[in-house]
């Protein structure tokens, strides 16, 4: 045989390449990051609040007025939101 010949000739390693169909990779879920699940919570329209800080002890020299604002959850900074909304991707 001619080397030309063998060269024209296309040479198939194996039979099942051709008909072979690849399965498309499962998309992996996203796994929750727990301490922030318990510290933040997601509002419906998007945004992250949290808690405030201040309130564990020494309550005592604390004011009545000071105590009731501490109570209330606050907006996360928008610096700090992309953060948190990766840690909680189904929040």
């Amino acid at each position: 045989m001619n080397t030309r010949q063998a060269e024209a000739r296309p040479i198939w390693k194996n039979h099942r390449e051709e008909t072979f169909v690849a399965k498309k990779a499962k998309k992996l879920k996203l796994k929750t990051h727990r301490g922030a699940a318990k510290r933040f919570k997601i509002t419906s329209t998007g945004k992250v609040m949290r808690m405030h800080s201040g309130k564990r002890h020494l309550l005592g020299t604390k004011k009545a007025n000071r105590m009731r604002r501490l109570k209330k959850m606050k907006l996360v900074h928008p610096a700090d939101a992309g953060n948190v909304h990766k840690m909680l991707p189904y929040g």
